[in-house]
Protein backbone atom coordinates (compact mmCIF):
# COMPACT_ATOMS: atom_id res chain seq x y z
CA UNK A 1 0.00 0.00 0.00
CA UNK A 2 2.14 3.12 -1.26
CA UNK A 3 1.07 5.53 1.21
CA UNK A 4 2.88 9.01 2.22
CA UNK A 5 3.66 10.07 5.91
CA UNK A 6 6.52 12.22 5.78
CA UNK A 7 8.02 15.28 7.81
CA UNK A 8 6.28 14.94 11.20
CA UNK A 9 6.87 13.96 14.56
CA UNK A 10 6.16 10.30 15.92
CA UNK A 11 2.68 10.35 17.00
CA UNK A 12 4.06 8.32 20.35
CA UNK A 13 6.33 11.36 21.47
CA UNK A 14 3.64 13.46 22.06
CA UNK A 15 2.22 14.17 25.19
CA UNK A 16 -1.51 14.55 26.20
CA UNK A 17 -2.28 14.77 22.44
CA UNK A 18 -5.57 14.16 20.82
CA UNK A 19 -4.18 12.46 17.61
CA UNK A 20 -2.15 9.87 20.24
CA UNK A 21 -4.83 8.36 20.55
CA UNK A 22 -4.77 6.82 17.50
CA UNK A 23 -1.28 5.03 17.86
CA UNK A 24 -2.17 3.93 21.51
CA UNK A 25 -5.49 2.15 21.03
CA UNK A 26 -5.53 1.63 17.12
CA UNK A 27 -3.99 -1.81 17.70
CA UNK A 28 -7.53 -3.34 19.16
CA UNK A 29 -10.97 -3.38 18.45
CA UNK A 30 -12.42 -2.28 15.84
CA UNK A 31 -12.32 1.14 13.38
CA UNK A 32 -14.86 2.18 14.69
CA UNK A 33 -13.67 1.88 18.57
CA UNK A 34 -11.03 4.28 17.17
CA UNK A 35 -13.11 6.84 16.47
CA UNK A 36 -15.15 6.34 20.01
CA UNK A 37 -11.93 6.51 21.54
CA UNK A 38 -11.65 9.87 19.86
CA UNK A 39 -14.49 11.40 20.70
CA UNK A 40 -13.94 10.52 24.50
CA UNK A 41 -10.71 11.94 24.34
CA UNK A 42 -11.99 15.40 22.67
CA UNK A 43 -14.92 15.04 25.58
CA UNK A 44 -12.35 14.85 28.30
CA UNK A 45 -10.23 17.60 26.75
CA UNK A 46 -13.23 20.07 27.16
CA UNK A 47 -14.05 19.00 30.64
CA UNK A 48 -10.45 19.08 32.02
CA UNK A 49 -8.99 22.02 29.94
CA UNK A 50 -5.44 22.44 31.79
CA UNK A 51 -3.95 24.96 34.44
CA UNK A 52 -1.72 28.11 33.48
CA UNK A 53 -1.72 31.97 33.69
CA UNK A 54 -4.99 33.44 32.26
CA UNK A 55 -3.22 34.21 28.73
CA UNK A 56 -1.98 30.89 28.66
CA UNK A 57 -5.65 29.08 29.73
CA UNK A 58 -6.73 31.55 26.60
CA UNK A 59 -4.46 30.41 24.12
CA UNK A 60 -4.50 26.74 25.08
CA UNK A 61 -8.50 27.18 24.78
CA UNK A 62 -8.05 28.66 21.80
CA UNK A 63 -5.64 26.02 20.22
CA UNK A 64 -7.80 22.65 21.45
CA UNK A 65 -10.73 24.48 20.58
CA UNK A 66 -9.95 24.67 16.62
CA UNK A 67 -8.11 21.20 17.85
CA UNK A 68 -11.79 19.81 18.40
CA UNK A 69 -13.33 21.06 15.22
CA UNK A 70 -11.25 19.65 13.02
CA UNK A 71 -11.32 15.90 14.92
CA UNK A 72 -14.76 16.50 14.51
CA UNK A 73 -15.08 16.46 11.10
CA UNK A 74 -12.24 13.69 10.82
CA UNK A 75 -13.57 11.34 13.54
CA UNK A 76 -17.10 11.51 11.41
CA UNK A 77 -15.00 10.65 8.23
CA UNK A 78 -13.97 7.90 10.75
CA UNK A 79 -17.17 6.90 11.54
CA UNK A 80 -18.27 6.64 7.28
CA UNK A 81 -15.26 4.36 6.80
CA UNK A 82 -14.98 2.42 9.94
CA UNK A 83 -17.71 -0.31 9.19
CA UNK A 84 -15.35 -3.61 8.15
CA UNK A 85 -11.85 -1.64 7.59
CA UNK A 86 -8.36 -2.39 8.46
CA UNK A 87 -7.48 1.09 9.71
CA UNK A 88 -3.47 1.49 9.80
CA UNK A 89 -1.91 4.42 10.77
CA UNK A 90 1.79 5.59 10.01
CA UNK A 91 4.03 8.00 11.73
CA UNK A 92 6.20 10.37 9.56
CA UNK A 93 8.97 7.97 8.54
CA UNK A 94 6.11 5.12 7.49
CA UNK A 95 6.47 2.96 10.99
CA UNK A 96 3.14 1.70 11.86
CA UNK A 97 1.84 3.30 15.24
CA UNK A 98 -1.86 1.70 13.99
CA UNK A 99 -3.33 -1.68 13.64
CA UNK A 100 -6.78 -2.71 14.42
CA UNK A 101 -8.34 -6.41 14.66
CA UNK A 102 -9.66 -6.12 11.40
CA UNK A 103 -6.08 -5.35 9.72
CA UNK A 104 -5.04 -8.71 11.78
CA UNK A 105 -7.51 -10.61 10.36
CA UNK A 106 -7.15 -9.68 6.51
CA UNK A 107 -3.25 -9.44 6.87
CA UNK A 108 -2.41 -12.07 9.07
CA UNK A 109 0.29 -9.72 10.85
CA UNK A 110 -1.02 -9.05 14.86
CA UNK A 111 -0.44 -5.96 15.95
CA UNK A 112 2.28 -6.72 18.12
CA UNK A 113 4.22 -8.27 15.11
CA UNK A 114 3.12 -4.95 12.82
CA UNK A 115 3.25 -1.73 15.37
CA UNK A 116 6.50 -0.14 14.64
CA UNK A 117 7.95 -1.79 11.48
CA UNK A 118 7.73 -0.26 8.29
CA UNK A 119 4.84 -0.95 6.37
CA UNK A 120 6.60 -2.37 3.62
CA UNK A 121 8.01 -5.06 5.18
CA UNK A 122 4.32 -6.40 6.04
CA UNK A 123 1.82 -5.60 3.00
CA UNK A 124 3.18 -4.11 0.28
CA UNK A 125 3.80 -6.42 -2.42
CA UNK A 126 7.87 -6.33 -3.44
CA UNK A 127 6.70 -4.80 -6.79
CA UNK A 128 4.97 -1.55 -5.61
CA UNK A 129 7.69 -1.41 -3.08
CA UNK A 130 9.73 1.75 -4.79
CA UNK A 131 7.09 3.37 -5.43
CA UNK A 132 5.77 3.54 -1.82
CA UNK A 133 9.36 4.99 -0.79
CA UNK A 134 8.87 7.57 -3.52
CA UNK A 135 5.55 8.40 -2.39
CA UNK A 136 7.37 8.99 1.28
CA UNK A 137 9.75 11.07 -0.07
CA UNK A 138 7.56 13.52 -2.09
CA UNK A 139 5.40 14.22 0.81
CA UNK A 140 8.62 14.44 2.76
CA UNK A 141 9.61 17.55 0.16
CA UNK A 142 6.28 18.58 -1.13
CA UNK A 143 3.73 17.82 2.20
CA UNK A 144 1.72 16.44 -0.77
CA UNK A 145 0.77 13.47 -2.44
CA UNK A 146 -1.74 12.03 -5.08
CA UNK A 147 -2.40 9.40 -2.92
CA UNK A 148 -4.47 11.03 -0.79
CA UNK A 149 -8.31 11.14 -0.43
CA UNK A 150 -9.05 9.00 -2.96
CA UNK A 151 -9.85 5.76 -3.37
CA UNK A 152 -7.57 3.39 -4.88
CA UNK A 153 -7.57 -0.32 -6.13
CA UNK A 154 -4.09 -1.84 -5.47
CA UNK A 155 -2.69 -4.74 -4.49
CA UNK A 156 -1.50 -6.10 -1.34
CA UNK A 157 -0.03 -8.90 0.12
CA UNK A 158 -0.43 -10.88 3.35
CA UNK A 159 1.67 -12.36 5.93
CA UNK A 160 1.78 -15.72 4.13
CA UNK A 161 2.74 -14.20 1.18
CA UNK A 162 -0.76 -14.57 -0.81
CA UNK A 163 -1.98 -11.32 -2.83
CA UNK A 164 -4.89 -9.67 -2.68
CA UNK A 165 -6.66 -6.22 -3.83
CA UNK A 166 -7.53 -3.70 -1.14
CA UNK A 167 -9.46 -0.45 -1.89
CA UNK A 168 -8.09 2.18 0.05
CA UNK A 169 -8.27 5.43 1.28
CA UNK A 170 -5.86 7.46 3.31
CA UNK A 171 -6.07 10.80 4.86
CA UNK A 172 -3.43 12.99 6.62
CA UNK A 173 -5.07 13.96 9.93
CA UNK A 174 -3.66 17.40 11.43
CA UNK A 175 -3.26 17.67 14.55
CA UNK A 176 -1.82 20.81 15.87
CA UNK A 177 0.38 20.99 13.17
CA UNK A 178 1.52 17.89 12.83
CA UNK A 179 0.29 14.54 10.93
CA UNK A 180 -0.80 11.28 11.34
CA UNK A 181 -1.56 9.04 8.35
CA UNK A 182 -4.19 6.92 8.62
CA UNK A 183 -5.87 4.73 5.79
CA UNK A 184 -9.02 2.37 5.49
CA UNK A 185 -8.26 -0.68 3.93
CA UNK A 186 -11.28 -3.11 2.46
CA UNK A 187 -10.46 -6.43 1.11
CA UNK A 188 -12.12 -6.95 -1.68
CA UNK A 189 -10.11 -9.92 -3.89
CA UNK A 190 -13.97 -11.75 -4.33
CA UNK A 191 -15.32 -8.95 -5.84
CA UNK A 192 -12.62 -7.81 -8.35
CA UNK A 193 -12.38 -12.08 -8.83
CA UNK A 194 -15.87 -11.90 -9.55
CA UNK A 195 -15.49 -8.85 -12.23
CA UNK A 196 -13.02 -10.67 -13.80
CA UNK A 197 -15.27 -13.45 -14.55
CA UNK A 198 -18.00 -11.28 -15.68
CA UNK A 199 -15.50 -9.84 -18.29
CA UNK A 200 -14.57 -13.16 -19.32
CA UNK A 201 -18.03 -14.73 -19.49
CA UNK A 202 -19.09 -12.34 -21.61
CA UNK A 203 -15.95 -12.73 -23.82
CA UNK A 204 -15.77 -16.76 -23.54
CA UNK A 205 -18.33 -18.89 -25.66
CA UNK A 206 -20.29 -20.99 -23.25
CA UNK A 207 -20.35 -24.15 -24.90
CA UNK A 208 -16.96 -24.69 -26.21
CA UNK A 209 -15.12 -22.50 -23.79
CA UNK A 210 -13.22 -20.47 -26.43
CA UNK A 211 -13.24 -17.10 -27.03
CA UNK A 212 -16.34 -15.67 -28.58
CA UNK A 213 -16.61 -13.11 -31.82
CA UNK A 214 -16.64 -10.19 -28.90
CA UNK A 215 -13.51 -11.64 -28.16
CA UNK A 216 -11.87 -11.29 -31.62
CA UNK A 217 -12.64 -7.98 -32.89
CA UNK A 218 -10.53 -7.21 -29.43
CA UNK A 219 -8.02 -10.11 -29.91
CA UNK A 220 -7.29 -9.41 -33.72
CA UNK A 221 -6.13 -5.84 -33.96
CA UNK A 222 -3.83 -6.03 -30.86
CA UNK A 223 -2.04 -8.73 -32.65
CA UNK A 224 -2.00 -7.18 -36.00
CA UNK A 225 -0.13 -4.80 -33.82
CA UNK A 226 1.87 -7.30 -32.19
CA UNK A 227 3.04 -8.33 -35.36
CA UNK A 228 3.47 -5.14 -37.26
CA UNK A 229 6.04 -3.88 -33.92
CA UNK A 230 7.87 -7.52 -34.47
CA UNK A 231 8.31 -8.08 -38.07
CA UNK A 232 6.98 -11.38 -37.98
CA UNK A 233 3.43 -12.43 -39.99
CA UNK A 234 0.09 -12.90 -38.28
CA UNK A 235 -2.18 -15.72 -39.54
CA UNK A 236 -5.69 -16.18 -39.64
CA UNK A 237 -7.70 -19.19 -40.38
CA UNK A 238 -11.58 -19.04 -40.85
CA UNK A 239 -13.31 -22.52 -41.25
CA UNK A 240 -17.02 -23.77 -41.17
CA UNK A 241 -17.70 -27.26 -40.54
CA UNK A 242 -18.94 -29.65 -43.34
CA UNK A 243 -21.14 -32.38 -42.89
CA UNK A 244 -22.80 -30.69 -39.14
CA UNK A 245 -26.07 -29.71 -40.07
CA UNK A 246 -26.33 -33.60 -40.71
CA UNK A 247 -25.53 -34.27 -37.29
CA UNK A 248 -28.03 -31.94 -35.50
CA UNK A 249 -30.25 -33.48 -38.16
CA UNK A 250 -30.04 -37.28 -37.49
CA UNK A 251 -28.98 -37.28 -34.10
CA UNK A 252 -30.13 -33.95 -32.28
CA UNK A 253 -28.91 -30.51 -30.77
CA UNK A 254 -27.42 -32.56 -27.64
CA UNK A 255 -24.71 -34.18 -30.66
CA UNK A 256 -24.22 -31.22 -32.54
CA UNK A 257 -23.07 -29.78 -28.87
CA UNK A 258 -21.04 -32.70 -28.71
CA UNK A 259 -19.10 -32.20 -32.37
CA UNK A 260 -18.98 -28.59 -31.47
CA UNK A 261 -16.93 -29.47 -27.92
CA UNK A 262 -14.79 -31.89 -29.57
CA UNK A 263 -13.74 -29.93 -32.34
CA UNK A 264 -12.91 -27.43 -29.89
CA UNK A 265 -10.44 -29.34 -28.22
CA UNK A 266 -9.20 -30.33 -31.58
CA UNK A 267 -8.22 -26.56 -32.46
CA UNK A 268 -7.04 -26.08 -29.18
CA UNK A 269 -4.49 -29.40 -29.09
CA UNK A 270 -3.21 -28.14 -32.67
CA UNK A 271 -2.14 -24.49 -31.72
CA UNK A 272 0.18 -22.88 -29.62
CA UNK A 273 -0.42 -21.27 -25.67
CA UNK A 274 0.15 -18.07 -27.66
CA UNK A 275 -2.14 -18.34 -30.11
CA UNK A 276 -6.28 -18.26 -30.26
CA UNK A 277 -9.11 -20.24 -30.71
CA UNK A 278 -12.39 -18.70 -31.41
CA UNK A 279 -15.94 -19.92 -31.78
CA UNK A 280 -17.03 -17.21 -34.34
CA UNK A 281 -20.91 -18.65 -34.75
CA UNK A 282 -22.77 -21.60 -35.10
CA UNK A 283 -20.57 -23.61 -36.65
CA UNK A 284 -17.92 -21.18 -37.86
CA UNK A 285 -14.83 -21.13 -35.85
CA UNK A 286 -11.63 -18.74 -36.60
CA UNK A 287 -7.85 -19.21 -35.51
CA UNK A 288 -5.37 -16.45 -34.42
CA UNK A 289 -1.58 -17.51 -35.00
CA UNK A 290 1.25 -15.25 -33.67
CA UNK A 291 4.84 -14.85 -34.70
CA UNK A 292 4.76 -16.77 -37.50
CA UNK A 293 8.58 -16.58 -39.12
CA UNK A 294 7.51 -17.77 -43.18
CA UNK A 295 4.19 -16.47 -43.18
CA UNK A 296 1.41 -18.46 -45.42
CA UNK A 297 3.75 -21.82 -45.03
CA UNK A 298 3.61 -21.65 -41.03
CA UNK A 299 -0.10 -20.73 -41.54
CA UNK A 300 -1.35 -23.56 -43.97
CA UNK A 301 0.57 -26.14 -42.10
CA UNK A 302 -1.21 -25.25 -39.34
CA UNK A 303 -4.47 -25.34 -41.08
CA UNK A 304 -3.34 -28.94 -42.71
CA UNK A 305 -3.13 -30.13 -38.79
CA UNK A 306 -5.90 -28.73 -37.95
CA UNK A 307 -8.41 -30.32 -40.83
CA UNK A 308 -6.91 -33.84 -40.40
CA UNK A 309 -7.79 -33.33 -36.33
CA UNK A 310 -11.51 -32.71 -36.95
CA UNK A 311 -11.86 -34.67 -40.48
CA UNK A 312 -13.63 -38.45 -39.76
CA UNK A 313 -16.84 -40.10 -38.35
CA UNK A 314 -18.96 -38.89 -35.93
CA UNK A 315 -20.38 -42.11 -33.99
CA UNK A 316 -23.44 -41.68 -32.48
CA UNK A 317 -26.27 -44.73 -31.13
CA UNK A 318 -24.37 -46.94 -33.24
CA UNK A 319 -24.40 -44.51 -36.71
CA UNK A 320 -21.92 -42.30 -37.45
CA UNK A 321 -22.06 -39.11 -40.33
CA UNK A 322 -18.59 -37.89 -42.04
CA UNK A 323 -17.29 -34.41 -40.99
CA UNK A 324 -15.28 -32.16 -42.10
CA UNK A 325 -14.05 -28.56 -42.86
CA UNK A 326 -13.62 -26.00 -45.16
CA UNK A 327 -10.85 -23.27 -44.02
CA UNK A 328 -9.88 -19.93 -45.22
CA UNK A 329 -5.84 -18.67 -44.37
CA UNK A 330 -4.85 -15.18 -45.47
CA UNK A 331 -1.91 -13.71 -43.66
CA UNK A 332 -0.72 -10.35 -42.50
CA UNK A 333 2.69 -9.31 -42.97
CA UNK A 334 4.53 -6.04 -41.03
CA UNK A 335 3.11 -2.59 -42.11
CA UNK A 336 0.65 -4.11 -44.64
CA UNK A 337 -2.32 -1.35 -44.78
CA UNK A 338 -5.43 -3.63 -43.30
CA UNK A 339 -7.93 -3.13 -41.07
CA UNK A 340 -8.68 -6.01 -38.68
CA UNK A 341 -12.49 -6.50 -40.01
CA UNK A 342 -11.04 -6.18 -43.72
CA UNK A 343 -8.73 -9.20 -42.70
CA UNK A 344 -11.16 -10.94 -41.56
CA UNK A 345 -13.59 -10.83 -44.66
CA UNK A 346 -11.00 -11.78 -46.57
CA UNK A 347 -10.11 -14.95 -44.54
CA UNK A 348 -14.13 -15.75 -44.79
CA UNK A 349 -13.90 -15.21 -48.28
CA UNK A 350 -11.48 -17.83 -49.17
CA UNK A 351 -13.64 -20.17 -46.73
CA UNK A 352 -16.56 -19.72 -48.94
CA UNK A 353 -14.04 -20.53 -52.07
CA UNK A 354 -12.90 -23.85 -50.42
CA UNK A 355 -16.47 -24.76 -49.53
CA UNK A 356 -17.16 -24.52 -52.96
CA UNK A 357 -14.02 -26.18 -54.47
CA UNK A 358 -15.60 -29.51 -52.77
CA UNK A 359 -14.99 -29.08 -48.99
CA UNK A 360 -12.96 -30.71 -47.16
CA UNK A 361 -9.93 -28.46 -48.30
CA UNK A 362 -7.51 -25.16 -47.26
CA UNK A 363 -7.56 -22.22 -49.93
CA UNK A 364 -5.66 -19.00 -49.40
CA UNK A 365 -4.11 -16.03 -52.05
CA UNK A 366 -1.25 -18.24 -51.43
CA UNK A 367 -2.37 -21.41 -52.96
CA UNK A 368 -4.67 -19.96 -56.13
Amino acid sequence: MPVPGEGHEHVGDRQQDDGQELGRHGHGGSAATVVERLQCRQASAQAHGFKGGAHGVARAQARRGKRRAGLNGETQAFGREAHDAAYIALDHAGLVTAWNQEAENIFGWSALEAMGRPLEELIVPASMAEMHRAGLSRYRASGATPMLDQRLEIPARRKDGSTLTVEVRIKALDIDGQAVFSAFLHDITERKEAEIRREHEVRQDALTGLLNRRALTEVLPRAMARADRSGKYLGLLFLDLDGFKAVNDRFGHEAGDQVLCRVAAAIKNCIRETDCAVRFAGDEFAVVLEGLMSGYPDALRVAEKILDAISGPQHFHGQSVELGASIGVVVHASGEERLPAALLREADHWMYRAKHAGKGCVLSPYLK
